[in-house]
């Protein structure tokens, strides 16, 4: 696991970086002032949780989990986004992201922490089946702009 990588729960502060980080390393359209505006209903809720990853004060990472509760299964958590800077990959980073996920889900009493992850994300593939976790094949993700 790589050195000096200190993950902690986001903060207001964080803003700016985790735009930044949904913009470069995850290609979404994502403005700071959006974040901003979201991110302290997110952390003051109890069934959500947001980490940073920072390597010598520079934020490097962030995941984001919430409850996913359905009828057909016991509480599972829900990866909604993990995100690592392009020069950070590759050290470990997004696993230890993944634990933290892992931990806050067994500690609230989930079976299970679930992801999607988009088809042509293959590093994202690798991580996560190197960190145990399977697939189900032939699941699409669909959505409508309301």
């Amino acid at each position: 696991m790589p050195n000096n990588v200190t993950i902690r729960p986001a903060t207001l502060q964080d803003a700016g970086g985790i735009a930044e980080l949904c913009r470069v390393a995850l290609g979404y359209d994502t403005e700071e002032p959006l974040v901003e505006e979201r991110l302290p209903g997110l952390l003051s809720n109890p069934t959500h949780k947001v980490v940073v990853a920072e390597t010598d004060g520079e934020l490097v990472g962030f995941a984001h989990a919430c409850d996913y509760d359905q009828l057909y299964s016991p509480p599972m958590k829900n990866l909604m986004a993990i995100a690592v800077t392009h020069g950070a990959r590759g050290r470990g980073i997004g696993k230890l992201l993944l634990a933290e996920m892992e931990r806050w889900a067994h500690a609230t009493g989930a079976f299970a922490l679930r992801v999607v992850s988009g088809e042509a994300r293959l590093d994202a593939h690798h991580m996560y089946r190197s960190a145990g976790y399977g697939g189900e094949k032939g699941k699409r993700s669909f959505y409508k702009i309301l």
